[in-house]
């Protein structure tokens, strides 16, 4: 099953809607993905930085997924990473980032280096979800 087809399938068998939710300082980029993640999820949320997706993760909202560049004007995403797990917010992660850090590769969280194509962002989706935890590779 091809990555669109297994987040597709995930939507069908789930009552409830998929809503996933885009970090990213650069307003290019979350455009970029949440046009190219809509067909996918049905539902994309953007935030442009560390203390605007706090705010819609505090909001009650199930988000699906969450993606989130490492560089942030308000902070990292890693950061944001934390704040979930200290909330016991068990939402799948997935960091993005153009640079490479050593220390990223052992996080317990999902790492995508850009840039990346829509299907290499799918398919690193497709594992978070699929798993229903956060998954290296």
């Amino acid at each position: 099953m091809s990555a669109p087809e297994a987040i597709s399938a995930n939507d069908s068998t789930d009552a409830r809607r998929n809503v996933v939710l885009v970090v990213d300082d650069d307003p290019y980029m979350r455009m970029f993905l949440s046009r190219g993640l809509e067909q996918w999820f049905g539902e994309v949320k953007a935030a442009a930085g560390l203390s605007e997706a706090k705010t819609l993760l505090s909001s009650g909202e199930n988000f699906t997924v969450v993606i989130s560049d490492y560089h942030l004007t308000d902070g990292r995403g890693s950061d944001l990473y934390q704040w979930m797990r200290a909330r016991k917010l068990s939402t799948p992660f997935l960091l993005i980032s153009g640079d490479i850090f050593s220390k990223l590769h052992e996080a317990e969280f999902r790492f995508l280096k850009k840039p990346f194509a829509l299907k290499e962002l799918l398919d690193a989706l497709s594992d978070v979800i699929q798993s229903g935890r956060n998954v290296r590779r």
